[in-house]
């Protein structure tokens, strides 16, 4: 090989890691919106924005909402106990 076919894969890899590089910030960028875009979606879930506001109603029935959080962790306990067997 000589000097010039090397510097030409040389310039070859840069080129494909440069476009590596730009294929997975983008992807990356994508990834970060759309995880923010959910936060924000079971924010909104949570204060009232689908018409059931959580926050009330755990002020409001503080005793319901223990029994509530008890009761998903049983089941979810029971159903991961379940799945290991």
């Amino acid at each position: 090989m000589n000097d010039n076919s090397s510097q030409e894969v040389k310039n070859g890899l840069r080129e494909a890691l440069d476009q590596i590089g730009a294929s997975s910030r983008r992807l990356v960028g994508e990834a970060l919106k759309g995880a923010g875009q959910y936060g924000r979606d079971s924010l909104d879930y949570c204060t009232g924005g689908h018409g059931v506001n959580l926050m009330d109603v755990v002020r409001r029935d503080p005793i319901i909402a223990i029994a509530g959080a008890f009761a998903v962790g049983f089941v979810a306990a029971k159903l991961l106990r379940r799945m290991s067997s």
